[in-house]
């Protein structure tokens, strides 16, 4: 341990209290702790001879108070965000959030808000279109279910209703059995002609003037029972009124089924071979099928011409 000044030892923690350099003398009197004109100098950082570095403010966010008599290094810390774009300061981006900035998040508020709105409106689309479909839906149920209208009173359903098909008739048809005579069988010189005018069919059946000639049809009867046979025909002979005595006409003979009992037939004159009448004669047919014949025989004058034959339901009856 050296000797310091008057003699004394050397105190090694002197420096803590020893005054620095421009202070008042130890023994002088000396301003209260914290208003000196040098600061207090931390532990381990003596230096002698050099003033303390000038107080830099940090480019962070804090400030120092300044107050009056205090050292600055005693100075009260407050806390000042520092300034977008400032020295040492990163170039702010926009939206991003900063703690305890209000801006921040107001922006992100912002950016949110569009879709907000977009999502908004298409839930409004929505129940609009649900709506609509469901007044169109409720118009078609009720027109579905509107009753029936009502019958008018003293009106009965069964007069609304349709008219029922008729069963089939069980009567006898009033004409069948039709044949073209010049379709039929011919024997004993009857020919197929069609020199004569208003014929049906494709002609006619002529050459009945001799006994031998004779015309046959054939058709099924739909019952047994009587009927009349009719024939039309042209006779050149004069005409003749009905009743009237000594009538000119022709004669030939029906044979039904093989039989001859029903005699001659009446072929009056028709004034023309271009003229045809209608004559008929009562026959017996059997239920199915039947075969009747026009022939020329001995006492008939026949020399007629034959369009047609058929049946029909008995005239005479």
């Amino acid at each position: 341990m050296t000797v310091g000044n008057e003699g004394e030892p050397d105190d090694p923690y002197g420096y803590l209290y020893r005054p620095g350099p421009g202070d008042a003398p130890a023994g002088s009197q000396s301003a209260p702790a914290g208003f000196g004109t040098s600061p207090y100098v931390q532990v381990g950082q003596t230096r002698y001879g050099q003033p303390p570095p000038p107080y830099v403010p940090s480019p962070d966010a804090q400030a120092t108070q300044a107050v009056p008599g205090v050292h600055p290094d005693q100075q009260q810390t407050v806390y000042q965000p520092a300034q977008p774009g400032g020295p040492g300061q990163p170039p702010a981006v926009p939206g991003q959030r900063r703690e305890g900035g209000g801006h921040g998040s107001g922006g992100s508020r912002g950016g949110r808000g569009p879709v907000i709105g977009a999502v908004v409106a298409i839930v409004v689309v929505i129940a609009v279109i649900a709506a609509v479909m469901a007044l169109n839906g409720g118009g078609d149920d009720k027109k579905k279910a509107a009753p029936p209208p009502s019958t008018p009173p003293g009106s009965s359903a069964a007069s609304s209703a349709p008219p029922s098909s008729a069963p089939p008739s069980s009567a006898a048809p009033t004409k069948f059995g039709e044949t073209e005579a010049e379709t039929a069988q011919l024997a004993g010189g009857a020919v197929v002609a069609n020199n004569a005018q208003k014929f049906s069919g494709s002609g006619f059946v002529a050459g009945l003037t001799q006994p031998g000639a004779s015309i046959t049809v054939s058709f099924d009867a739909p019952s047994k029972g009587s009927y009349s046979l009719y024939v039309l025909y042209a006779n050149p002979d004069p005409t003749s009124t009905s009743g009237q005595p000594n009538r000119p006409k022709k004669t030939m003979t029906v044979v039904a089924n093989g039989s001859n009992k029903y005699g001659q037939i009446n072929l009056y004159g028709t004034g023309s071979p271009d003229s045809w009448y209608t004559t008929y004669r009562t026959i017996d047919l059997n239920e199915g099928p039947n075969t009747v014949t026009l022939a020329c025989q001995p006492g008939d004058s026949c020399n007629v011409t034959v369009d047609k034959m058929w049946v029909g339901a008995n005239k005479s009856s």
